[in-house]
């Protein structure tokens, strides 16, 4: 964002990406798709992404290690039985929900080390959705010099996101934003501290539990002044 060529790196970056790269990711797609084409009918077909990418909205290229929208808005889209065509899914959901899902389509109960839940109501009722977490900690220990002593941590609705840093080294957080979904769905403008709806203040209470709890227990283990 600081450096006078960002402007033409990103350009050329989302030339690629979204010109000779997209183009080979359709023309995959279609081989596969071509190759699944003999597959009994009934057949399950989940196309999905790990992550997103940057293109300097806050700064960061490619992924990293961070949860902006740009990175954790990903594509999902399953063809077979339980998915109507051309239906869409509007509320907020996870890739954690594709396994449960996967199983209710194939008559399995979901054991109980399988988190999510299944999208099929989604599917078929609509709604909101649900309070999604994200988390991602710093690699190695809560020391590692390429990411900080940092845990990023975000929750995120239909209608409203949370997000929040957790210093391992002092031990509390900081840095928490929360934004407007609908208004300013790229999250760029924090708002005052809102009053969540109780499915979200119970998630984010968890996820910030969750956080903390993890990172004191590890904290006598970080060397004094690293």
């Amino acid at each position: 964002r600081d450096d006078p060529a960002g402007p033409a790196v990103v350009a050329g970056l989302r030339e690629a990406y979204f010109g000779a790269g997209l183009a080979s990711v359709d023309a995959r797609l279609s081989a596969t798709f071509d190759a699944l084409a003999g597959l009994p009918d009934g057949t399950v077909v989940v196309v999905l992404s790990d992550h997103g990418e940057a293109f300097g909205e806050r700064g960061p290229l490619y992924h990293a290690r961070f949860l902006g929208p740009e990175l954790t808005h990903v594509a999902l889209v399953a063809r077979g039985p339980g998915f109507p065509a051309g239906a869409v899914v509007t509320g907020t959901c996870g890739l954690v929900d594709v396994a449960p899902t996967l199983l209710e389509v194939a008559g399995l109960p979901a054991p109980r080390a399988v988190d999510g839940r299944s999208l099929l109501p989604l599917v078929r009722d609509g709604g909101p959705g649900r309070p999604i977490p994200s988390v991602v900690v710093p690699r190695r220990d809560a020391a590692a010099p390429e990411d900080g002593p940092v845990v990023r941590a975000t929750v995120r609705d239909a209608t409203l996101a949370w997000s929040g840093v957790f210093d391992t080294r002092a031990r509390a957080w900081r840095d928490e934003r929360w934004f407007d979904r609908v208004a300013d769905r790229g999250e760029h403008v924090p708002l005052p501290t809102p009053s969540p709806a109780p499915a979200f203040a119970a998630e984010l209470t968890r996820v910030r539990a969750a956080v903390t709890s993890r990172y004191l227990r590890l904290a006598p283990a970080i060397p004094p002044g690293r």
